[in-house]
Parts: C-alpha cells; sequence; structure tokens
C-alpha cells in the first residue's frame, strides 16, 4: 500500500516501507506474486509545468510521459499493459491523438480514446479498441484492424487463437472474427465462444426479427 509522512513518499510491501520519488496510485501483482507493478506520478503546474508519470515494474521505472493509467497484468504470464498519455499541442484542434497502449514495454501509436481492452487466456496477448475522429477499430498485435463507426465487446477464445469483437458501419452491425466480417444486421449482442474454442454464437436482430447465429449462420 501507498503511505505519506510529510512531503515524503513511501510503499510498503510486506510490512517493510520503500521510499519513493513521486505519489503512488494503483498497483497490480503478477499472476506469479513475483512482482508488483505501480503508477507513479508527480505533480504539475499547468502547461508551463506538466505532471509526470510513468509505471514502474521489476523495480525498474519504465518511461516517462505526462500522465499514466493504472497499470494490468494479465491473469496469466508476466505481460503489462497500462495507458499513457503525452500533452496535445496546444491550438491544434484537429490533433488531440494523445494517447497510446502500452504492452510489454512497448508504445502503440497515438490515438485519441482507448476505449476497452482485453487479455487472452493465455496472457500472452492484449488487443484494444482505439478512437481517432470517428474512426474506431481493435488492434492486436501493434496491427490495426479494419476501421468502423463503432467497435465494442473485444472476446478471445478459450484457446486464446481467435478473437472477436462487434462493430458498427452507418445502420448495420456486424461480428468480427479473426478480421473477417460476418453477416450485417440491425444490432448484434455480444458473442460466445464454446469451451473448445470451435464455436461461436450470438443473437442478432434484423427486420424486427431476433435470430441466433452460430458460426456464421442464422
Amino acid at each position: 500500500y501507498a503511505a505519506s509522512w510529510g512531503s515524503k513518499h513511501y510503499l510498503v510491501k510486506d510490512n517493510k516501507p520503500q521510499r519513493v520519488d513521486g505519489q503512488l496510485g494503483s498497483f497490480s501483482y503478477r499472476a506469479d506474486s513475483k512482482d508488483l507493478a505501480y503508477q507513479m506520478s508527480t505533480p504539475g503546474k499547468g502547461w508551463v509545468a506538466p505532471g509526470t508519470g510513468w509505471v514502474v515494474s521489476n523495480g525498474k521505472p519504465g518511461e516517462v510521459f505526462q500522465m499514466v493509467g493504472p497499470p494490468h497484468y494479465a491473469p496469466k504470464g508476466s505481460l503489462l499493459a497500462h495507458v499513457s498519455i503525452t500533452p496535445r499541442k496546444s491550438g491544434n484542434a484537429t490533433n488531440q491523438a494523445n494517447k497510446a497502449m502500452v504492452v510489454g514495454g512497448k508504445k502503440g501509436e497515438f490515438v485519441e480514446e482507448i476505449t476497452e481492452w482485453a487479455f487472452s487466456p493465455d496472457g500472452k496477448l492484449l488487443a484494444y479498441a482505439a478512437r481517432i475522429q470517428k474512426d474506431r477499430w481493435v488492434v492486436l498485435n501493434s496491427q490495426r484492424g479494419k476501421s468502423y463507426d463503432a467497435v465494442s465487446g473485444i472476446l478471445f477464445s478459450p484457446d486464446s487463437r481467435s478473437l472477436t469483437y462487434r462493430a458498427g458501419r452507418d445502420a448495420t452491425s456486424f461480428m468480427v472474427l479473426d478480421g473477417k466480417q460476418g453477416p450485417g444486421f440491425d444490432r448484434v449482442s455480444e458473442a460466445v465462444f464454446s469451451p473448445d474454442s470451435k464455436h461461436l454464437a450470438y443473437t442478432a436482430k434484423a427486420g424486427g426479427k431476433q435470430f441466433v447465429v452460430v458460426d456464421g449462420a442464422e
């Protein structure tokens, strides 16, 4: 936990205080309990002297940004992820892409918004939804998916080999599986994989009728 005494800040782990240079935020333990990642920051004074933020893992501080979001370890393995934020360019209303997902210490491209993310069950992958202006897409392994008006419901299969999510363009909704767009409907629900990862099912609505879609067939 975090503690302070006057202007000094401490990380207390197993009842042993350790002084840190900055303010402590959120914590995340690795699945094997052998590492504790934590969020650090220093206060700023507006645009003249903005604050800083970074994440510490394995006892080593990561890249410094203006701000960082809470760190998250995957439920298995050692993959660590967090959102980073850098200053926006003042006076440029069209350039608001100042957020990036940092996965395993590697920073992705800057975007305006990161709306959701999910780790694969084996803890080796992370997929997230990003937005710049009206375009939204899902990123996996640093690769952009197709752009849509909306994306949500990111889900990995139990064996971590497949990725699905809902997407929409204009008034049509789709389920996207491994980058391939399924049939269009007025609305689709969140998907469910079978325990063996071989089948994908979801409900859909079109023309006032409801359907159950299994493996792309109504």
